[in-house]
């Protein structure tokens, strides 16, 4: 079963003995040998999926607490994507704080940015949607075992209306999702470039 495993996923064997899969098989069971004599429970996975072996093991280990951690990212487009983000959302249709002048220099973790962000309609209906949906979502997510979503919002540079909303967001969603909600502006401290 291994072997097939293997040879349909084509992973390479982590053991990684001389002569291909079936010897770097044979060399980790031998390795594992006193490992698995101590061994308090053994699975065999001959007829589990990668689903099945993960909720074997959450039903095992698992501490029955809502466990998946919610990453919330605020960023700038010009800086690309964050990597880690599963969802991404992009507010650069919000009303820009760049171009009024005394909001420039500021950032979204500043009050006045902030508030004249949350005082657009366009801005406190995308709220009212992305909250509801959040509400919806994150269980779900949850039911699939995943450990962590990413959930990222992005503006031109990552210093106004991502950060904003970011926060707002997070705001939000600790008040009904019972794992924990952790927040990163990624750009909001990069110099802005002038052009």
């Amino acid at each position: 079963m291994l072997l097939r495993r293997y040879s349909e996923t084509r992973h390479r064997h982590p053991v990684d003995a001389p002569g291909g899969v079936q010897p770097s098989i044979d060399e980790e069971r031998r390795l594992l040998v006193d490992l698995r004599a101590r061994a308090d429970k053994v699975i065999d996975t001959t007829h589990l999926s990668v689903k099945d072996l993960r909720d074997t093991l959450h039903s095992l280990y698992g501490s029955g607490k809502t466990g998946m951690l919610v990453h919330v990212t605020s960023f700038g487009y010009k800086y690309g994507l964050p990597p880690a983000a599963d969802l991404v959302f992009d507010v650069r249709f919000m009303e820009n704080p760049f171009y009024i002048d005394r909001l420039r220099d500021l950032d979204g973790r500043d009050r006045p940015v902030r508030e004249y962000v949350l005082e657009h309609p366009a801005t406190k209906e995308f709220l009212g949607h992305i909250v509801p949906f959040l509400r919806f979502a994150l269980p779900r997510y949850e039911t699939e075992k995943k450990a962590r979503l990413g959930i990222a919002f992005g503006c031109t540079g990552g210093r106004h209306r991502s950060v904003v909303i970011a926060d707002e967001v997070a705001r939000a969603a600790r008040e009904f999702w019972p794992g924990g909600i952790d927040v990163e502006h990624r750009d909001v401290d990069r110099p802005e470039l002038r052009t």
